[in-house]
This record gives structure tokens, C-alpha cells and sequence, in this order.
């Protein structure tokens, strides 16, 4: 299994001058996976940048599916998954509150989750889940960034 988008991601994590991988010291980090936005590349992601410590592109959320109309919600879905990136975060507590006043004010609901790695394995993440009825489409493969690409190439 690949992440379709790989890679584009790993790409944005490179411009945006990340670590990739588990960082060297987890001592007062914590994790959140982000599948939207908030994900290097994106304009969302500036807000947090100078306190993600590492990232991991190639993490999947399972139980969820995804859907989008610029933006997107994920919603618990038994048997699909949806692909994002892990983010090792310092400063937690500022951090978190920094995203909860986007994600929060905007109608998601922050839960803890079980995520998977593709090199690291299980792992638990705070994760922004859309509680209400899905809005827009629904991105097939689960991987809104390839869905945000293809989309952008087709309305230039």
C-alpha cells in the first residue's frame, strides 16, 4: 500500500524545510494527523510550522472516509481510510489551541484516534472529525491531497 500522493506531500515537506521521520526527542511533543490544510503545502499549515518538530506523510486514519468542497471533513466511516500526514508537535498546549480555534470554530470535533504508519505502525494522534452530515463530495481514494492537485489542474 502507497499513498497515492506521496509523491506530491513529501515534495511540500521539503519546501517547507520539515523533518521527516520520527523526531530525535518525543520529550514534550505530542501528535496530531492532519489530512487537509493543515498539511505542509498548504496555507493553514504557516499557522503551526514553527512548532512541528517532524512529520510523516504516510500515515492513514482507518475507520474514516473523506469528503470535500474546497475544504475537507473527515467522518467515521467502518472500513475505509483516509490518508494524511502525522505531525510531531512542540509546544502542545499552545499549539492544539492554536488549531482548535480554526477547526473547533469551524464545526469539527477533536478526538483521539488510532493511526497507522506505513514504516512506524500504530500509533495515536488527535484528529478533527466532522460530526454533522458529510458536505461535498466524497474523495474516493481518501487522499485530499491528490484530490486538492487534481482539482487545481483542472480549474487553471
Amino acid at each position: 500500500m502507497k499513498r497515492p500522493s506521496d509523491e506530491i506531500i513529501r515534495n511540500y515537506i521539503i519546501e517547507e524545510g520539515v523533518g521527516v521521520g520520527f523526531p530525535a526527542d518525543l520529550l514534550g511533543t505530542d501528535t496530531v494527523f492532519v489530512y487537509g490544510t493543515l498539511q505542509p503545502g498548504y496555507g493553514l499549515f504557516r499557522l503551526i510550522k514553527d512548532n512541528v518538530v517532524s512529520c510523516m506523510p504516510d500515515t492513514y486514519a482507518p475507520n474514516f472516509e473523506m469528503y470535500a468542497s474546497g475544504y475537507p471533513w473527515a467522518v467515521h466511516s467502518e472500513g475505509n481510510i483516509i490518508w494524511g500526514t502525522l505531525l510531531f508537535i512542540k509546544n502542545p498546549v499552545i499549539t492544539i489551541g492554536e488549531m482548535d480555534s480554526i477547526e473547533l470554530g469551524a464545526g469539527y470535533v477533536r478526538e483521539r484516534v488510532p493511526i497507522r504508519s506505513l514504516t512506524a505502525g500504530e500509533l495515536t494522534a488527535w484528529i478533527y472529525t466532522w460530526h454533522n452530515a458529510p458536505v461535498g463530495e466524497k474523495v474516493k481514494n481518501g487522499d485530499y491531497v491528490g484530490w486538492s492537485y487534481l482539482d487545481s489542474i483542472i480549474r487553471t
